[in-house]
């Protein structure tokens, strides 16, 4: 499993996932610091040689990141870990659980088989007050550790949803600002641009009400996912023939999948992942895309101009 946190707590940290290895919940238990953070960025490998439910854990050797938050560097940390996990013949797995919930699995696949035509835009939102409710001490109030306001405890999920829809990102325009909270910068707006033409607009924020919708726009029709656990799904054909901007929309097709826990589903994955000796759906090259998308967005954040995504 692969998490993003600050070296600063990393001794808690591997206490914690080191209880889940012994549990047997997970097979190889690898902590990827959060990039951009500069001296704080580590890569933790917790391991031992368990038997857990018949599942070996195996250690991999640790690397600690450089001093800068340059991209390249960032990924270079990053991927002798997975080149190593991989030689390992291990299960690596991302933290990125978004994609296992039902209704986003229908969004992509009504993206992807036609059903919406051709995708013009992705547009999404993810929002949360829980910025009022960090103590001064928390890592996530640094902006070392937390830079580009949500984009790492938010922001993140909504680029990889959008990823899984409309594929590899080329440039990125990232605003970050604060809008009301009591730690600096807790609000994001970012626009991509994806190499198959779509653009995606993203808002995350941890100082506003909680919120989540995920739109997709095409010629054929428009899909949504709504509601902060991504309860509803809703699609709406494209009116027939020609229709003036008053003509009456059809009737949306809505499922409602309430209360499903696709944090659950995903570990269930990883460990039949781990048992058949399959791939984890979400691949390596979209881990180290998404880090590089990320990388893009803080620095466009910082300098208030479009980057270009290189990995």
């Amino acid at each position: 499993m692969v998490l993003s946190h600050g070296s600063d707590q990393a001794e808690g940290l591997r206490r914690v996932l080191a209880r889940h290895a012994q549990a047997g919940v997970m097979q190889t238990l690898v902590v990827i610091g959060a990039p951009g953070i500069g001296k704080t960025s580590c890569v933790i490998n917790i391991g031992a040689e368990l038997d857990a439910q018949g599942l070996p854990l195996r250690c991999i050797d640790s690397e600690r990141a450089g001093d800068g938050p340059d991209d390249a560097e960032t990924l270079l940390v990053l991927s002798p870990g997975i080149d190593a996990i991989t030689r390992a013949r291990v299960t690596l797995a991302v933290g990125l659980n978004r994609r296992f919930h039902p209704n986003m699995i229908e969004l992509a696949r009504r993206a992807r088989d036609g059903t919406l035509g051709t995708i013009g835009t992705i547009n999404a939102e993810l929002t949360a007050a829980t910025g009022f409710h960090r103590p001064g001490t928390s890592w996530r109030v640094n902006a070392t550790e937390e830079p580009a306001g949500a984009m790492v405890s938010i922001g993140v999920h909504l680029v990889d949803a959008m990823m899984h829809i409309a594929g590899r990102v080329r440039e990125v325009v990232c605003v970050a600002a604060n809008r009301g909270g009591p730690h600096g910068d807790d609000t994001t707006h970012l626009m991509l641009q994806f190499d198959s033409g779509v653009t995606g607009l993203i808002y995350c924020s941890v100082a506003a009400a909680r919120n989540h919708r995920i739109a997709v726009y095409g010629t054929k029709g428009f899909a949504e996912v709504l509601k902060p656990q991504m309860d509803t799904f809703r699609f709406i054909p494209v009116v027939e023939g020609h229709a003036s901007h008053l003509a009456r929309i059809p009737e949306p097709e809505v499922i409602e999948v309430p209360g499903f826990n696709y944090v659950g589903q995903s570990l269930k994955t990883f460990a039949h992942c781990i048992r058949d000796g399959l791939p984890y759906p979400i691949s390596t090259t979209d881990i180290l895309h998404g880090v590089a998308v990320l990388e893009a967005a803080i620095r466009s954040a910082a300098t208030k101009k479009p980057v270009q995504v290189t990995d």
